[in-house]
């Protein structure tokens, strides 16, 4: 049997808002060569990058990223703020719950980028066609970028490291609070040794993103293997397989089938699925993992976080 996480997000992605007009009177901190981010609850502030910074492009064992304190699943992510869809400039960090590890994982954008074809030609971009090429460093443009923390309600911090940047080492807090909670996820149903559900009911704050880390085991080899989330009311959490595929009812899910998948394991999936839940509610939150070949359930946890 082999270990798997699973990293899944419900109810849309981590949006940036254009900042709000007494938000651009204050004065907005400085990333340097050194920053340190600290909080104690979830939270926002806007920040400039004042020239490009890079970093190790490691996405495990990554030098330029520690974080220190407790938590679950704690997190940092600095996106660019920017009219431009087009555009992306960002970083995003996070450390793995116990039971899936408790590694520090890092991605963001890289240096040398994509080079991207339109599909089938340039004045007519139906689809676009992306190469991308081994990463040799992280790269944030100069700009004015949004850092939001991720705490488990304990105190944390996160020390940031920048090559091209200057000044002495700061620290950073955010400037307004998230909401956020976070709540482990029993396992529920299982269809002999080929299927698990698990989840449970969380209070789930108004205009929030919820995301599923779940970890099991399974065959190396299976001929079919799935993975889902699923999000629902309250009051249709205790039905019996409530998070079994396809999450009937539901609010939200997301799932992944997976055919002949010998030499097609992955380490994460982030699954995104966009949902209007605009005031604070009681939900229930799980999923699922299923195995030709037999699957077990090592843990699960849901996190819900405010949008900005």
């Amino acid at each position: 049997m082999r270990a798997r996480v699973v990293t899944m997000v419900v109810t849309g992605a981590l949006l940036v808002t254009a900042q709000p007009a007494d938000a651009r009177r204050t004065p907005v901190p400085a990333l340097t060569g050194v920053t340190t981010i600290t909080a104690t609850t979830s939270g926002y502030v806007d920040v400039v990058v004042p020239r490009d910074a890079r970093m190790s492009p490691l996405v495990e064992a990554n030098p330029d990223v520690r974080f220190s304190g407790s938590g679950r699943f704690v997190a940092v992510w600095l996106t660019r703020i920017t009219e431009d869809p087009n555009v992306y400039d960002g970083l995003w960090a996070y450390r793995l719950p116990s039971f899936a590890g408790g590694k520090t994982m890092v991605y963001g954008s890289t240096t040398p980028g994509p080079t991207c074809t339109h599909l089938p030609n340039e004045q007519l971009p139906l689809h676009t066609d992306c190469t991308y090429p081994k990463p040799e460093a992280l790269l944030l443009h100069q700009g004015r970028y949004r850092l939001t923390i991720l705490t488990d309600n304990a105190p944390i911090s996160v020390r940031l490291s920048f090559d091209g940047l200057s000044g002495a080492p700061t620290t950073i807090r955010p400037a307004r609070r998230l909401a956020s909670s976070q709540k482990a996820l029993a396992q529920r149903d299982t269809v002999q040794d080929r299927l698990v559900t698990f989840g449970d009911v969380m209070r789930v704050p108004a205009r929030s993103d919820v995301l599923v880390i779940a970890r099991a085991t399974w065959s190396s080899q299976p001929v079919l293997r799935e993975e889902s989330v699923c999000l629902r009311s309250g009051q249709d959490a205790a039905q019996p397989f409530a998070y079994a595929p396809p999450c009937y009812g539901g609010h939200a899910s997301t799932s992944r089938w997976y055919v002949n998948a010998a030499g097609q394991q992955r380490d994460t999936w982030m699954g995104y699925v966009s949902s209007s839940l605009g005031d604070e509610r009681t939900f229930g939150v799980g999923g699922s993992f299923a195995d030709s070949d037999g699957v077990k359930l090592v843990g699960a946890l849901a996190v819900a976080l405010q949008l900005v």
